[in-house]
């Protein structure tokens, strides 16, 4: 169950407890406690031309990304936004 399903589940009381990606700004109707610290980061493959780059723009190999159905696509949608950058979803 993705994270997003998991998080209305319990909102919902379909669900007691879960483990999931948390909502960027969790409800109050949730208490939460965070075991686990993970940085979102864009990756390739070593022997890619990317890879020997210090900075490169997503016009040049656009990223497979998250459903922007889950938490994890909307955190980066929500940081494309705002240099009117589109996403393209593949996952």
């Amino acid at each position: 169950m993705n994270s997003t399903v998991a998080y209305d589940e319990i909102i919902s009381g379909g669900l007691e407890i879960g483990v999931i990606t948390l909502a960027p700004k969790p409800g109050e109707q949730l208490h939460s406690i965070p075991f686990w610290q993970d940085e979102l980061r864009f990756i390739c493959a070593a022997d890619h031309p990317l890879a020997k780059r210090q900075e490169f723009t997503l016009v040049i190999c656009p990223p497979t990304l998250p459903d922007l159905a889950a938490f994890t696509g909307r955190i980066v949608q929500s940081l494309f936004e705002p240099h009117e950058l589109n996403l393209s979803v593949m996952m």
